[in-house]
Order: C-alpha cells, then sequence, then structure tokens
C-alpha cells in the first residue's frame, strides 16, 4: 500500500512540473458562411472573425476580380435599341430608362427630307421596368406625342424628390438637323402616368424645357425644379431653374434661370454619358469630365454673375455667364484612370465607372484609392450607374441596350 502512495505521488509531481502546451484559438471563421449575424456578416481574412461588411462592399466584398460578383441583367431592350438614362423613381423599386435610337449612320432628319422613317426615331422612349429589384417580369413603354423635340437623343434621365424627372439630349438641335439655331436643353417631366405621354397637342405632355445646352452629356438634380447641366458644345456646367413648371404640354418658359460655370473646361466624348453627383452637405459638384479623363470638383457657391448668353429662346430674365466659379481636378490614387463616365455619390465615396477599360473603381473624395472591381465587359461599354433601394449598383452597357446590377452578398451565392 504504501509503495503505491508513493508511486501516486512521484506520477503526480512529474505531471505537475510538465510544461504548458499553447493552444492555437479556434478562428471564429473561415468562410462567409460562417457569419450569419446582420450586423457581421463578413469572415475578415486577416483576423477570421466576423465583422461588419468592408467599405464599399457594393462593388463585392473579395479581390475585385469579374468572379466575386455576380452581374445580373435587369433589362435588355429590343433591337438595336440604345439605353442610356435610367434612375429609380424615388420610394419605389421603378427603374426608368430612355430608350433611343443607335446614332451611329442615322439619317439626318432635315427640313427636305422629313418624315416618319428619319425624324421619329431620332425621339426617345421611356420604358418603366416594375420590381426592377427582384424579378423585373413587367415593363410600360411611354412615347411622348413630340418626343423628337423633347425626347430628342436623351443622355441622361434623373428624378427629383418632388415626383418630377429631368432628361437631356445629346443633340445640337431639337428640331430639324439642318436648321441653324443650336436649340436644345433638358426637359422637365412629370411621373404622372396621367400626364406622362398622353397626347396633349404638338408640345407633349412635358412639363418644361429650356434650350441654352447642346450636346448635353449629363445632368444631375440639386432641389426643387433646379438641375446641373453638362454642355458638351461649351464645355460648361450649365444650372437651370425651371422655377414653376408651366404645366403638361404649354410653352411659357419666361420664369426660368439659367447659370452657366466654367465655361471651356470640360470635355464632351461623343456618346459617352457623363454623369455628375452632388454633395449637398458641402455645396460640391462632382464632375465625370470624360473629355478630359478626369473627375472635377465644382463649388456651388462660388461666382458673380456676369454677362448674358444670346440668343434668349425662352424670354428668360435670368441667363447669365457666371465669373469666377471655382473648381480643382480630383487627384486620383492608384491605377491610372482613363475615361470616366459613371459617377456616383454614396456615404462620402466616389463610385466611378472607367469606360475606357470597363471596371468600377472607388474614391474618398480626396481621390485615395478605396476598392475596383475588374469585369469581363468588352473595353469602352459601360455607361452610367445608379445605386438602387436594394443597396444595390445598377449600370448600364448602352449600346446593347442592357441594364445590369451587381449582386455583391456572397450570402446570396447559389
Amino acid at each position: 500500500m504504501p509503495h503505491l502512495v508513493m508511486v501516486f505521488g512521484v506520477s503526480t509531481l512529474a505531471l505537475s512540473c510538465a510544461p504548458d502546451e499553447a493552444v492555437e484559438p479556434k478562428p471564429e471563421c473561415t468562410s462567409f458562411a460562417d457569419c450569419s449575424s446582420q450586423e457581421k456578416p463578413f469572415c475578415e481574412p486577416e483576423t477570421q472573425k466576423c465583422a461588419p461588411r468592408p467599405v464599399a462592399y457594393q462593388l463585392g466584398w473579395d479581390d475585385g476580380d469579374p468572379s466575386s460578383v455576380d452581374f445580373e441583367m435587369v433589362y435588355n431592350a429590343p433591337g438595336r435599341r440604345v439605353v442610356r438614362g435610367f434612375d429609380f423613381r424615388p420610394d419605389t423599386d421603378e427603374l426608368w430608362l430612355t430608350e433611343g435610337q443607335a446614332q451611329y449612320g442615322a439619317v439626318p432628319c432635315n427640313k427636305l427630307n422629313a418624315s416618319a422613317e428619319t425624324c421619329e426615331p431620332k425621339g426617345g422612349d421611356f420604358v418603366v421596368v416594375y420590381r426592377a429589384t427582384t424579378t423585373y417580369d413587367r415593363s410600360d413603354r411611354i412615347r411622348d406625342g413630340n418626343a423628337l423635340h423633347f425626347a430628342r437623343n436623351p443622355s441622361s434621365l434623373v428624378f427629383s424628390e418632388n415626383e418630377f424627372f429631368g432628361t437631356c439630349p445629346e443633340s445640337r438641335t431639337a428640331n430639324f438637323d439642318d436648321e441653324i439655331e443650336d436649340f436644345a436643353g433638358p426637359t422637365l417631366w412629370s411621373a404622372d402616368r396621367s400626364i406622362l405621354g398622353v397626347d396633349i397637342g404638338k408640345n407633349g405632355s412635358h412639363m418644361d424645357m429650356l434650350h441654352f445646352t447642346p450636346y448635353c452629356m449629363g445632368l444631375e438634380h440639386e432641389k426643387d425644379n433646379i438641375y446641373w447641366a453638362f454642355n458638351g458644345q461649351k464645355g460648361a456646367i450649365d444650372r437651370y431653374d425651371f422655377k414653376e413648371d408651366h404645366g403638361p404640354g404649354e410653352e411659357d418658359h419666361s420664369d426660368g434661370e439659367i447659370l452657366r460655370y466654367i465655361e471651356g473646361t470640360v470635355a464632351r466624348e461623343e456618346e459617352v454619358t457623363s454623369q455628375m453627383a452632388m454633395d449637398r452637405d458641402n455645396d460640391y459638384l462632382y464632375i465625370a469630365d470624360t473629355g478630359n479623363s478626369r473627375i472635377i470638383r465644382l463649388d456651388i457657391r462660388s461666382g458673380t454673375r456676369g454677362g448674358v448668353m444670346l440668343p434668349n429662346y425662352d424670354f428668360v430674365r435670368v441667363h447669365h455667364e457666371m465669373n469666377g466659379g471655382e473648381y480643382e481636378e480630383i487627384e486620383l490614387g492608384g491605377e491610372p484612370m482613363g475615361k470616366p463616365s459613371g459617377l456616383l455619390l454614396h456615404e462620402g465615396l466616389l463610385y466611378v465607372i472607367d469606360h475606357t477599360y470597363s471596371e468600377f473603381r472607388v474614391f474618398t473624395t480626396e481621390g485615395d484609392p478605396v476598392r475596383t472591381l475588374y469585369t469581363d465587359f468588352r473595353p469602352e461599354s459601360l455607361g452610367s450607374l445608379v445605386l438602387g433601394p436594394d443597396d444595390r449598383i445598377y449600370f448600364n452597357v448602352p449600346h446593347r441596350g442592357e441594364i445590369y446590377r451587381i449582386n455583391h452578398d456572397p450570402h446570396d451565392a447559389p
């Protein structure tokens, strides 16, 4: 019995003196599937812990390879129709877009050859895609009674918060192509289906229009009935205040106001929309200066009213150049930028489509690179982008008549 006690004691002493072995902590996650929390759905590779979504996650949670997201088609226009302007109607899942004729090789709509075959195709249609964030199984096509003038070759469509939206034409004139007057500019519309597209007369169903921006390449809403337009002819940024709309199909534009900023500064890239993004908190307008391969930022508080712009087609009282408008180029870090086209400001970040390389880039407002998403779309094919109500990026391939969304959440992967 003492022998057993002694052995037991020796054995116990030996065990108590053995060094502790280091135990590796078990990772909290090894894949996104391990993180099911709404607050922390992201498996952080460095720490192997569940974390909030990464910055700019709308372009994917992974390494920027095209396979890290799913590009899902939302709309495909029939025939050879071009889709350029599009936006979500506020507080709905309705995606509104413009459809137009491809301009390459188009027959001019001149006074002497004016016919339905040569002129009508230059007018754009509106298409409403219902349930665009889910099933997108139904759409309606709407054509204005004078689409040739009021919806001419539309480059942009932008909603305001008051159930109105604006469009603008990439055209020198909204009349016959061989007319001398450079008579084109943005149009104001109502999304009310009892108004839009209803045959009212020669002036269609538009709610207002002003004619100081030929070759309009982009449009952005500020507030009320105020829009900013990218003037491709003058290389300027024009501010339009329609004031009170004149009603469906009317023609009194005289209460409108137009101010022109930084003429000769920006440059048009033919057939490529130049989106703009309003920073309402800081009174900046960010501009995709496509033709000059850069992003600039205009201080909309800057400048003083100068000389008048002529001719005054619309008989407005305020139609002035703005002297001393202040802008700056955003020095973009990371890989060299080609030609920016799509532009979105969201939560302090600039989301940019590089049209040259057909890829997506994200920067801080000071130009620091945040994220890149490469794609398999051919170069020089992507156009504009918007953020949907489902927190996903929607973008277009204009000359294929297609709109896609980026499904970014790996939890939703098949």
